[in-house]
């Protein structure tokens, strides 16, 4: 767990400094904003590094990669911690690595250009698909992001990075991954698991680089034939992954059966769960949804609740939380939501917040940003209740819990 520095440059030479950093939406971001991280394109080259102030061409560019949030510096030099699970810099190479295939791979099989009929009859002809993806790339990305998790371990995940909608599915797989071996770290797994699961995830939906990018990345209501065809996508992942010789097989199931459900209301194959936590000695049984895909699953469903299509609102911790509890033990595995549950930070560092409830009514309806992690965590309130700024006053709410807060849905500049 670290706190976000940026390095100053001074009379004297470079200086670092604790700085306070809150999260903006798109249409919030100014030219007065200096950004806390680097702005990326799809192709994961930098558009804008940290500590620069957008221009004008530069904000416009920003706007057309369609990204969500931005980290962004206000000048009060006061500390808030960042619990990153992963690095920028990792998170990146990862997205490129993962990218780089899904290119070539639609290169290859000229996805683009196929119609559906085209696609299934494509599926039959497995000889293609050999050296279709490139292994050695992919598996450095998981294992990167193992020893980084590991080195970390971090008591909540933190899934603070910035997404953009360009290359939404890449950063989707990455953070499932990174839930995935957060969770399986919880449950004890031995030292070849980890890995064999984080190849699973990276790739569970590979099936998808066989049908047009338009129809996968499509925002828009689609008819029941396409419907119909991105189902497939678990069969389709399977069938590509079975062919990598240097690919666990238990890795290709996971893209095979990571849409099945504990009550057997999934898909392709309709197996079962039964609710054990993620240890062999459970999951010995036939037509039994295995355990890494039960992780990955779980880990697919958190991310694109806590990170969803730019069409789709955005939900609060709280509200994620009571969502899952509602799918465990039907659809998903109660043992591993129970774990999953505990590791959700309520109230993630940077937030904004807004107090409701406090004995001193002059607080109330004031703005703050959250420090730490934590159920009840360290804030700072920056704003008063005219939406004035204030010089940021701290407070513990674990010292403090009559003072309630929450969440600041509408953004201030």
């Amino acid at each position: 767990m670290e706190s976000f520095f940026i390095l100053w440059y001074t009379q004297n030479g470079y200086s670092q400094v604790g700085i306070y950093l809150i999260q903006v939406e798109l249409a919030e971001l100014t030219l007065d904003h200096k950004l806390a991280r680097s702005v990326f394109r799809p192709s994961g080259e930098m558009l804008l590094a940290a500590g620069y102030q957008p221009t004008p061409a530069l904000l416009k560019r920003i706007h057309e990669i369609k990204q969500n949030v931005f980290w962004v510096i206000q000048e009060d030099i006061v500390e808030i911690v960042l619990e990153e699970t992963i690095s920028e810099h990792i998170c990146m190479q990862s997205i490129k690595n993962l990218s780089q295939n899904a290119n070539h791979m639609r290169k290859e099989l000229k996805s683009n250009q196929k119609s559906i009929q085209d696609i299934r009859a494509d599926m039959k002809d497995t000889g293609k698909f050999h050296n279709i993806i490139t292994i050695d790339s992919i598996q450095n990305s998981a294992t990167t992001l193992i020893a980084e998790i590991m080195r970390n371990d971090a008591d909540m995940i933190n899934l603070s990075g910035v997404r953009n909608q360009s290359n939404y599915v890449f950063q989707h797989s990455i953070e499932s991954t990174i839930v995935a071996i957060i969770l399986e770290n919880k449950f004890g797994f031995n030292k070849y698991e980890p890995e064999e699961l984080a190849l699973g995830c990276l790739l569970m939906d590979a099936g998808y680089l066989v049908m047009p990018d338009k129809l996968v990345n499509s925002p828009k209501r689609i008819n029941s034939q396409e419907y119909c065809l991105l189902k497939e996508h678990p069969n389709y992942g399977y069938t590509i992954l079975k062919e990598k010789p240097k690919l666990p097989l238990i890795s290709a199931h996971v893209a095979y059966q990571h849409h099945e459900r504990q009550d057997g209301g999934g898909y392709p194959r309709r197996l079962k769960g039964h609710n054990s936590p993620p240890v062999e000695k459970f999951f010995t049984q036939k037509r039994i949804i295995h355990r890494y895909a039960e992780i990955a699953d779980l880990a697919e469903t958190y991310v694109e609740l806590n990170s969803p299509w730019s069409h789709l609102p955005k939900k609060k911790p709280e509200e994620i939380i009571k969502l899952l509890i509602k799918a465990a033990g039907n659809e998903l595995n109660q043992a591993i939501v129970d774990k999953l549950v505990t590791l959700i930070p309520i109230y993630p560092a940077g937030s904004r917040i807004i107090i409701i409830r406090v004995p001193s009514t002059k607080l109330i309806g004031c703005l703050g940003v959250v420090a730490k992690n934590n159920s009840l965590p360290k804030i700072y309130v920056t704003y008063n209740k005219n939406k004035n700024r204030i010089y940021p006053k701290k407070i513990n709410l674990q010292e403090h819990p009559e003072i309630k807060i929450q969440f600041k849905v509408l953004g201030i500049r």
